[in-house]
Formats: C-alpha cells, structure tokens, sequence
C-alpha cells in the first residue's frame, strides 16, 4: 500500500523538528564541556501533548461508505471536490497527551512505559459528524538513544495494547469493530537537555493493532517536557 500523504507529512515534520536544535546543541556542548553528564543512568518520566489519526481509515471507510453513494477524499489533506465524490467529508485529527515512565540502564539504551489517550477524531460530511471516537494505547518499548550531548536522537520500537471506541454516530451503516488489541510500534524523535534535569522531547510513534481493530493503526506526533532524576 501507498504511504498515505497524512502519513508522510507527519514524517516530515518530525524530521524537521529534529533539526531546529542542532546548532545550539553543537555550541552548548563546546562550552561546557564535561561539566554535566547528559548520557548519564537513571530514572525518568515525562508528558508530551500529542496529535494524530487513523492512517488507514480513509481506505476502509471508502470500502464501506461506497454502496451508500458516499467516500472519503483520497487523502486526510485533500481539497474537495472530488469528481463522483461528496465535495464535504472532512476527517478531524484527535489531540490528547501521553505520559511516560522510564530508566535509561546505558548510554545507549533506556526501557519506558507509556500511556497515550487520543480524543476527538471524527469524520464530518455537511457540518455533521458521521464518525467519531478516542483511542487510548498502553505500550512497553525500548529506546535506542545516540548520546550527542545536550541533543540525543532515538528510535523506539516498542509492544502493547490499544482501546479503540468509534461510534457511527449518524447510522450510516459504517461497521467499526470497537475493542482491545495488541499492538506494535515504532517510532523517533529527540530529547533536548534544558538543564541538568529538565528537558524538551520531540517524537513521532507509529502503532499497528492487531485482532479486531486492525484497520485502527495510527500516527501521533508530540511534543513536552521530561524530568530525570
């Protein structure tokens, strides 16, 4: 299947947050030499503000919303009209938090558990919305950390479960299987250190459940704040 162009936007910009720092990162760290230990063990948590959507869902509601005389556009960016198509079907991103937990064991590699809770992802057409509901995701990972100084970039990857809640709220006849399932992530992104304890992170995780809510895999990109001990 075709990266969907929600997706590859969501990518981009993570990669482009990923850079802002640098610079700086390069000039601190000339400065202070050894003076804080940025790598260091230990203890952390963390909570981030987060946005995202259900990158397959367009797809299915496609399958689905086609017999009805209705589609979604091709893509979450998309401008209507589409030709043969309703000109108003808008898909909503959900925004929600996450919060995590974690213990970096070596320079190169911390454990971390997390809760993320998205919210408000709906499908609109004619003002109304068609579809809408939440997801909620409880995952175990391990992140791969490049200890660069202040700026440290990581890759995730990571094992859970997801509650995902959609509800047909116009009686369409759109079937959504509402459950609990495993999932499997990956993910990236960068801590920036503040101070000796406090820092910024940015990251982008990909999920894909499993069982009944299979069709429900999504992208969220967030961003906040992190204390380590």
């Amino acid at each position: 299947m075709r990266p969907s162009p929600f997706l590859l936007r969501l990518l981009g910009l993570a990669l482009v947050l990923m850079t802002i720092p640098l610079a700086a990162a390069a000039q601190d760290d000339a400065e202070e030499g050894k003076k804080n230990d940025w790598s260091r063990t230990g203890p952390y948590f963390g909570a981030s503000v987060v946005g995202g959507g259900f990158t397959a869902a367009t797809d299915d509601l496609n399958d689905q919303l086609g017999p009805l005389g209705l589609e979604v556009p091709p893509d979450f960016g998309a401008t209507p009209p589409f030709p043969g198509i309703s000109n108003d079907i808008e898909h909503d991103l959900g925004l929600g938090y996450d919060i995590y937990v974690g213990y970096r064991a070596h320079k190169f590699v911390a454990a971390e558990l997390e809760f993320e809770h998205l919210t408000d992802i709906e499908f609109d057409e004619n003002g109304g919305t068609f579809l809408d509901g939440e997801s909620m995701t409880f995952t175990a990972s391990v992140r791969a950390i490049l200890p660069l100084g202040r700026f440290e970039p990581f890759g995730v990857v990571g094992v859970g479960l997801m509650h995902a809640d959609l509800n047909d709220s116009q009686n369409l006849g759109v079937v959504y299987e509402d459950g609990i399932g495993f999932l499997w992530k990956v993910g990236g992104g960068f801590d920036f250190h503040l101070t000796e304890c406090v820092g910024l992170r940015f990251s982008t995780d990909y999920m894909r459940p499993k069982g009944n809510i299979h069709n429900l895999e999504h992208v969220s990109v967030g961003g906040g704040l992190f204390y380590r001990f």
